[in-house]
């Protein structure tokens, strides 16, 4: 019996000794290895004439900037560089006096491209400066580094009615797709004239955005007839004359809700500090119009401005003003819009 026991006793350790070496030669399983990018950034491509691209980045290779934009061919075009400058992007090439500048962060970089090393969130905007006209007796800024853009975004501030009346009068336009924006006065005669404010691009292999004032007749039989399609053009705007009434007849111009904003909360922010220095005018913004680069940024925006001390009516002024790297904030101009010579036909 003894014997019987000792045998086993000796069999179940050998099964227990071959389970425990199994146990221990069966691999562990290995925990997901996440690569985390050496670095990501946001690259903007401004090419001027209102076509700007856009694409977020990343790389686990390199932080160099020139390594992490090649082959983005099919997305911004090749990128092409030449003595530490970038010529030409995509068919875009520095000719003429033109020019490719790269902002870092709203900074303007003017070393080496190539020596460029981007950090994680970084925004890096490349931007065309078209070259500019031979100008005789003019003193040029030095501070401005580019041209003003027109302002694409905007709010959807029409009602559906006058919605309607200008898609219908606009049903046949070729060349230039126009989007309603608002409307910023009406006429009554036979029937009622109405002033719109529009975006116009063109149906074009390299597309242009611009403003324009559209006048819409729409008779007693609710029938509609374009009237003027004049370009609102930036920043060449007619304005009045100080103390001229331009001769704007019957024309009502639509007074500004208390509500409105610009559509970007920045900007808005920027246009609050710079208006908060007029005291003589209550002004609320109708439409962000352009913006320019400089060291900083100009801003131009369409308003309705309202006499603070007088009962008299409001009008339609055009306002710049100007925030610098620091955030601070200066008004520079405030103009009245000629509407008169905007809603003249031809």
């Amino acid at each position: 019996m003894k014997k019987i026991l000792t045998v086993f006793l000796s069999i179940l350790m050998v099964i227990s000794l071959a389970a425990c070496t199994k146990k221990a030669e069966e691999p562990k399983e290995e925990e997901p290895v996440i690569d985390e990018p050496k670095t990501s950034f946001h690259l903007e491509v401004d090419f001027a004439n209102g076509v700007k691209e856009s694409v977020e980045m990343s790389s686990d290779a390199s932080d160099n900037f020139i390594e992490c934009i090649k082959g983005l061919g099919p997305i911004i075009g090749e990128v092409t560089v030449e003595n530490g400058k970038i010529v030409a992007v995509k068919d875009k090439k520095a000719e003429n006096g033109a020019k490719w500048e790269l902002y870092v962060n709203d900074g303007l970089y003017e070393d080496d491209v190539t020596k460029l090393t981007v950090s994680k969130d970084d925004v890096i905007r490349l931007v065309y400066v078209p070259g500019e006209e031979p100008q005789v007796n003019v003193e040029l800024n030095e501070d401005v580094l580019g041209g003003w853009q027109t302002y694409e975004a905007f709010e959807d501030r029409m009602k559906e009615k006058e919605k309607k009346i200008f898609e219908k009068a606009m049903e046949g336009i070729d060349g230039v797709a126009y989007v309603p924006l608002r409307v910023l006065a009406s006429q009554p005669v036979s029937g009622m004239n109405y002033a719109f404010l529009a975006q116009g691009i063109t149906v074009t292999a390299v597309p242009s955005v611009d403003y324009y004032i559209v006048v819409i007749y729409v008779d007693t039989e609710n029938n509609e007839d374009i009237k003027a399609i004049n370009m609102l053009k930036v920043p060449e705007i007619e304005t009045k004359e100080e103390g001229s009434d331009s001769l704007l007849g019957s024309w009502m111009i639509f007074r500004a809700d208390e509500k409105e904003k610009i559509s970007d909360k920045k900007i808005q922010t920027s246009f609050e500090k710079a208006i908060a220095q007029q005291k003589d005018l209550k002004v609320l913004p109708l439409q962000l119009l352009a913006t320019q680069l400089v060291e900083g940024n100009n801003y131009m925006a369409l308003c309705y401005g309202e006499p603070v001390e007088d009962a008299s009516k409001g009008d339609l002024c055009i306002v710049e003003w100007y925030e610098d790297l620091k955030g601070n904030v200066s008004l520079t101009d405030i103009r009245y819009l000629n509407l008169a010579y905007y809603v003249a036909g031809e």
